[in-house]
């Protein structure tokens, strides 16, 4: 496949993580704030998030230098899948489950963010014929992040919490599929 092409698939990953994100934002908190959880625990919750998301960044790099490019950017599109789809097995029950499992999915949520900021990067470095092509690649993060955060509102607006999420699951599903069969390797 062209350089082009492997371009654009690392992009729309990238986005496509970036849109999940933002999208989960808004689900996350309104959906809590629903079941009557103050908003002092559903910022702890962005706490992990950022927590976990700092020590991938800590380890991307080694990860990524030990695995390869293609199997660390797949493997921070299944942890978009997870955090995703993992929000379909959360019910109304004991509040520490609720709590307990949000807590992971953000984790997953948070250490698949920084992953594949790295390994995008990264691909763009061996990919673009100069160094101003990666400005393609970040230029876009916030409006994707604020198209995911208003895309997450009419999301709840017209289904439900886990209809949500599985609908940003399967999207992240289609492309880590896409990615494993078409994307080179470099290591």
């Amino acid at each position: 496949m062209n350089q082009f092409n492997q371009r654009s698939i690392v992009t729309g990953g990238y986005w496509l993580s970036t849109f999940c994100e933002g999208a989960s934002r808004i689900l996350i908190p309104i959906y809590l704030n629903s079941i009557g959880i103050s908003a002092a625990k559903i910022g702890i919750l962005f706490f992990s998030y950022e927590l976990f998301g700092l020590i991938a960044n800590f380890l991307g790099g080694l990860f990524i230098n030990r695995v390869g490019y293609k199997k660390a950017y797949i493997l921070s599109l299944i942890f978009h899948t997870i955090a995703s789809l993992g929000y379909l097995f959360i019910f109304k029950g004991p509040l520490i489950v609720t709590i307990i499992g949000i807590n992971a999915l953000r984790a997953f949520r948070g250490i698949g963010k920084e992953l594949i900021k790295t390994t995008s990067s990264a691909y763009y470095r061996q990919l673009a014929n100069n160094h101003l092509q990666t400005h393609i690649l970040l230029g876009g993060k916030d409006s994707i992040k604020g198209i995911g955060l208003l895309s997450g509102s009419i999301l709840l607006t017209y289904l439900t919490f886990q209809q949500s999420f599985f609908i940003l699951g399967i999207a992240t599903l289609a492309l880590t599929l896409i990615c494993s069969l078409s994307l080179d390797d470099f290591q």
